[in-house]
């Protein structure tokens, strides 16, 4: 098994603030950087010392618009549109209501959208 290190970012924070640090050299000369000022990417979601909101929300928004979007481009029948948009589309969302918080509001907003 391999580790890639060069996915390895560091974090440090001091009294919920982001600290700047040096970087990391490791005994066979690679890399560990620091945090870039996006946050870091883990699972499919934006972090840097806490989960990213309201920048989760836009993008798992906009990547579900453009697939139904092309769904709705294809030439599919009523039936195969709707299984579609279930099997490609609502995959995207599928995960983040566990992790990002998504008020009532904003996913009857989504659904009324489709």
């Amino acid at each position: 098994m391999q580790f890639r290190i060069d996915k390895c970012v560091e974090l440090r924070m001091q009294r919920g603030k982001l600290k700047e640090s040096n970087v990391i050299t490791l005994p066979d000369a690679q890399l560990i950087q620091n945090v870039k000022e996006g946050g870091n990417k883990y699972l499919g979601v934006l972090e840097a010392g806490q989960i990213k909101h309201e920048e989760m929300k836009n993008k798992i928004q906009t990547e579900y618009f453009r697939r139904v979007k092309c769904i709705l481009h294809s030439k599919l029948n009523g039936g195969n549109i709707i299984s579609a948009i279930n099997m490609w589309a609502v995959f995207v969302g599928q995960y983040s209501p566990g992790i990002v918080n998504w008020r009532k509001d904003e996913v009857e907003r989504m659904d009324r959208k489709t």
